[in-house]
């Protein structure tokens, strides 16, 4: 995709309103256009404002190609064949693949790359660290040296020159609460209210995002008939699951009322739950149309910072109400799909959260 028709509305140079910059995404191969909207904050200056807009608007000029779904996939797909082909045992190819499936998913929300030589040390690094949120450092170190392997592999086939995974020293004590941080309570409150009376249909995407901890990229593909109401269930097949295995979670009774009362329900078990529209669909939701439906809500709230109130954030943010709620540490892990209890320990504990909540009882 090319970015087309850049255009700086500064609404005449009027200060106290907002400005945005306006642009389209244009798809090579037809004539679909997606129009998108930079918001410029309220806080900058007259000054500031024409610098920000002048280098986003350069930036924005020398983008030619947009991320490419299909590059990325196919990245996966070479990634996965030298696995296959490898002496590997058959457990840890299985192990490898999850980590390839990680990086791609990875490549297709924050980065622009077209081709597996584009992969750099930079994006490696970035990859690595956006897993600090959420895995052990034990975790996040072992997913560094099979990714090494695997792309050792690939240069053995002169796919790429140099290994972008390899000497990596990873600083998994620096601060980990930028990444997808949780929102306040009063970031919760207005972008919900904003969600409600203008996007209805993205707000309920976000609730099971937010009730079923279930990542964006998963919730596209839940079906109709992936959700049980007498079992009260959402299966996630394992194609679909970052787990790679099929997974059942509960449904919560806040997710259910809002499961029923707006009929999501109501059509052919084989509708994407979210589908075109965010609305159940046979047609699938397009790539990346929530997370960038979403960032353009935020910063219109003036509550955007890239990479860290994102869609996914929704998801933190209920474990935190969850845990706080008094749900069982148990259930926590269960819903998160977290293979072990102290995966689950530590990811609350990375949220700023303690396990022993009678501590605030203490007074000395």
């Amino acid at each position: 995709m090319i970015i087309k028709d850049i255009v700086l509305h500064d609404k005449g140079g009027d200060l106290a309103a907002r400005w945005y910059i306006e642009y389209y995404k244009c798809n090579l191969n037809s004539d679909k256009r997606e129009r998108c909207r930079e918001w410029i904050s309220k806080k900058l200056d007259f000054r500031e404002r024409k610098k920000f807009a002048d280098n986003r608007i350069e930036q924005l000029s020398k983008i030619t190609q947009d991320v490419s779904v299909e590059a990325i996939e196919k990245i996966k797909v070479s990634l996965n064949d030298l696995i296959d082909n490898s002496t590997l045992r058959k457990k840890s190819k299985s192990t490898y693949k999850t980590c390839v499936k990680q990086l791609c998913l990875y490549l297709e929300e924050y980065t622009t790359i077209t081709n597996i030589r584009e992969i750099d040390k930079d994006i490696a690094i970035d990859f690595l660290e956006s897993l600090t949120i959420e895995y052990h450092a034990n975790t996040i170190t072992s997913a560094r040296n099979h990714l090494s392997s695997t792309f050792s592999l690939a240069m053995d086939e002169k796919f790429i020159a140099i290994n972008p995974f390899q000497g990596i020293k990873l600083k998994l004590q620096k601060d980990e609460g930028d990444f997808n941080t949780p929102f306040s309570d009063h970031e919760k409150k207005t972008i919900e209210e904003h969600l409600i009376e203008n996007n209805y249909n993205l707000y309920l995407f976000t609730r099971f995002v937010f009730y079923a901890f279930l990542r964006p990229k998963e919730l596209r593909h839940i079906m109709v008939g992936d959700v049980d109401l007498r079992l009260k269930t959402i299966k996630i097949k394992s194609d679909v699951s970052k787990t790679n295995s099929r997974d059942i979670i509960p449904i919560l009774k806040p997710l259910y009322s809002l499961i029923t009362e707006n009929g999501l329900l109501n059509y052919p078990s084989n509708y994407y739950l979210f589908g075109k529209g965010l609305k159940p669909s046979p047609e699938k939701l397009p790539d990346n149309l929530a997370t960038t439906l979403h960032k353009e809500v935020l910063e219109e709230l003036e509550i955007y910072k890239e990479r860290v109130t994102t869609l996914y954030a929704w998801k933190h943010t209920g474990n935190i109400h969850a845990y706080l709620a008094g749900m069982d540490i148990k259930m926590i892990q269960r819903i998160n799909r977290h293979k072990s209890l102290a995966t689950t320990e530590i990811y609350l504990k990375k949220l700023g959260l303690f396990l022993d909540k009678t501590v605030f009882d203490f007074s000395y």
